[in-house]
């Protein structure tokens, strides 16, 4: 089974989670569609053949759908579409290898964080009982659990695991960008980012 043809899901209900257009109503979704995915993508991932695994992440994958329809994605998929298009690499493999690093830029984890996004990222974490005493503990635990998840289920560590030329990423990061500032995705995201903050979040995925 490619485990990462599920990576999308939790991609796309974090990111409807934490966008400027999130509700009420997509909330409820993408919060499901979290916890329904760390409960069941890695027994799904050890037992294809596990009906109510495949189910239960089936239904994770229409409910983060539902959210993002409704409330818009952010810069990984700003980054994953410019990214995806230049090397062709499949897009939810890309968004798995952007997403941690696009949180930690989101939560402004090497500052003053942002208090609504890491608020956001806690309340997540605990909905999955991590440890969440404040909002900066929450995301941190969030984002470990996260990495915890993908190495469970085989995904690399970083782009330069899919075999990606270093002077051929280095050639194209400015190129790729400029893509993603005028990406559809990006004005919905949490923080609005630069140029080179998005050029600083491809070279820490690298």
């Amino acid at each position: 089974m490619c485990q990462t043809k599920w990576w999308w899901i939790p991609t796309h209900a974090l990111e409807a989670y934490v966008s400027t257009k999130a509700t009420d109503y997509t909330d409820a979704l993408a919060e499901k569609a979290v916890q329904l995915v760390f409960a069941n993508l890695e027994t799904l991932y050890l037992d294809p053949a596990d009906e109510e695994a495949r189910d239960r992440v089936q239904n994770a994958s229409c409910m983060a759908g539902m959210a993002f329809t409704n409330a818009g994605l952010g810069i990984i998929h700003s980054l994953s579409h410019a990214f995806g298009g230049t090397f062709h690499v499949p897009h939810g493999r890309v968004n798995s290898l952007l997403l941690t690093a696009v949180m930690e830029y989101n939560a402004n984890l090497g500052g003053k964080i942002i208090d609504r996004v890491c608020e956001r990222y806690a309340r997540l974490a605990s909905l999955l009982h991590l440890p969440a005493r404040t909002a900066r503990e929450g995301t941190l635990s969030l984002i470990q659990a996260i990495r915890k998840l993908k190495r469970s289920i085989g995904i690399e560590n970083g782009i330069h695991e899919l075999g990606v030329d270093r002077d051929a990423f280095d050639e194209a990061l400015s190129r790729m960008a400029r893509s993603a500032m005028a990406d559809r995705c990006t004005p919905t995201n949490p923080r609005q980012p630069t140029e080179t903050e998005l050029e600083c979040i491809y070279r820490k995925s690298f």
